[in-house]
């Protein structure tokens, strides 16, 4: 791709590039199964990327970073995904009690779609607490999850289509958490979002932290990793995409965390990326053992990557989200 997408700028600076087989690897998180990664990076590299390799670009005008060929997994990469795990247990992160808060607690009837709702938990806590006012809906690609959410009364949808389905000037509130990097088609899905929201309706959008990627990047953990994470956004990039869609910027955060906390996610998640723990971590017979000896990698972990450490720790403006509230 040879201009911005958010900006159209042609002044775009390659900052990576991954094979189809390191693409495979990081979808599995770590699974050895060789049969499943061969026919995973075929998949990618045949189908979605036609080609071996892809390139991670940076834009120098507006920040934004992507995916070059610019273009997502699709159900089927999901399904093949998915069918290796099981449906998460809920937990209620930040960026649905931040969400959560955007709801008057005295509010009549509404109407709400969760975009990538998961196992629909922010749906249920909306479901318990606006008991009788709220009308939910999902849109949701994994099959399982879809019949999941219908059992509970959520109108549930595998496909974007949903939103056309729903109609225009029918929603209060479009939530899609840690979403839009997903998505290769954006502006198409934001024009369907706007038109379907009604006049003063909200589209909260919740995104993996521009300077938390970045600073994880130089210890060479790249979590952003296509054809699943294909964007990568700057605060000054969602500014410009939600003006090119129409939309007022209401509200803009970062999530915030304890200091140590983000330092043992980052310890975390370069675990669950560093190939020589993941090939190793099964020869320990004892739950101690395997205990002693991931005590002993965090440890390295941290480091050898004291830098980038002492930076999660001390700069308050690197938690896992951000946040934009945008307004039709």
């Amino acid at each position: 791709m040879k201009k911005c997408p958010i900006c159209n700028s042609a002044s775009l600076t390659v900052i990576r590039q991954h094979s189809s087989q390191e693409a495979a690897m990081h979808v599995l998180e770590g699974n050895q199964d060789k049969t499943l990664l061969t026919k995973v990076s075929q998949y990618i590299e045949n189908i979605i990327w036609e080609s071996e390799s892809a390139f991670y670009k940076h834009c120098n005008e507006c920040g934004f970073e992507f995916s070059s060929p610019f273009k997502a997994a699709d159900s089927h990469l999901y399904n093949i995904l998915y069918s290796q795990s099981k449906i998460d247990q809920p937990f209620w992160k930040w960026d649905f009690q931040e969400a959560f808060k955007l709801i008057p607690k005295e509010s009549g009837q509404f109407n709400l779609l969760d975009i990538g709702s998961g196992s629909g938990h922010f749906l249920k806590k909306i479901d318990e607490c606006f008991s009788g006012k709220a009308q939910l809906y999902a849109i949701e690609y994994w099959d399982e999850c879809g019949n999941y959410l219908s059992a509970f009364g959520v109108s549930s949808y595998s496909s974007l289509q949903g939103v056309k389905e729903l109609g225009p000037d029918s929603l209060d509130y479009v939530c899609m958490f840690q979403v839009l990097e997903h998505i290769d088609d954006f502006n198409s899905l934001l024009k369907l979002v706007r038109d379907s929201l009604k006049d003063g309706g909200l589209l909260i959008i919740t995104v993996p932290n521009f300077l938390q990627r970045k600073l994880y990047d130089q210890a060479g953990v790249h979590e952003d990793m296509p054809p699943v994470h294909i964007s990568r956004f700057s605060q000054q990039s969602l500014r410009i995409l939600a003006k090119n869609n129409g939309f007022k910027v209401n509200f803009y955060q970062v999530e915030k965390s304890k200091g140590y906390r983000r330092v043992l996610r980052f310890a975390y998640m370069a675990l669950r990326h560093n190939e020589f723990y993941l090939k190793t971590r099964n020869i320990f017979s004892s739950r101690v053992t395997k205990k002693i000896a991931t005590a002993i990698f965090l440890l390295v972990t941290v480091v050898r990557n004291a830098s980038c450490v002492t930076k999660l720790a001390f700069k308050k403006q690197t938690g896992v989200s951000q946040m934009i509230i945008l307004e039709k």
